[in-house]
């Protein structure tokens, strides 16, 4: 027997977008990662030196954008929510709370992210070509104001 941990990969996930957009069938979803803007601060060392030096405050996440990619039926809320972004803005009734959750094989949870804020920046329909049996998709990029990452 092996001391190894075992590696799970994420066999299936589902995706919760809070409204109608929770019963359509989504084929992936990008990584979500962040990157840390840290605060420095320019001071100069006793041989007269410019020093750098970081922290002393807050760090501010910059969140990448999420795309979500889904075959085409005929549900379109996606495109009915850029719609509505599209006619009145950003607002507390089009940012949406999004949950994405990766399954293992007996489908227990495995991670858990929970997306706050949420608002499509980008609507792509499917390209059509008559001459292969492709699946349509659509895909959307959204921007969010923040993401938190559970274990289980």
């Amino acid at each position: 027997m092996s001391d190894q941990p075992a590696v799970s990969g994420a066999h299936h996930f589902s995706i919760d977008l809070g409204g109608a957009e929770g019963d359509m069938l989504f084929i992936s979803a990008s990584a979500i990662g962040g990157t840390l803007d840290l605060p420095s601060l320019k001071t100069i060392d006793g041989q007269h030196s410019p020093v750098n030096s970081i922290g002393g405050g807050k760090a501010k996440v910059n969140w990448t954008d999420l795309t979500l990619t889904r075959g085409i039926d005929d549900k379109h809320s996606l495109y009915d929510w850029f719609q509505d972004i599209r006619d009145n803005g950003v607002t507390a009734d089009t940012k949406k709370d999004i949950k994405i959750i990766g399954y293992d094989s007996s489908d227990s949870p495995l991670f858990t992210w929970n997306i706050t804020g949420a608002v499509i920046t980008t609507f792509t329909g499917s390209a059509v070509d008559a001459a292969t049996s492709a699946i349509l998709t659509e895909s959307v990029s959204l921007t969010f104001e923040d993401a938190k990452l559970e274990f289980g």
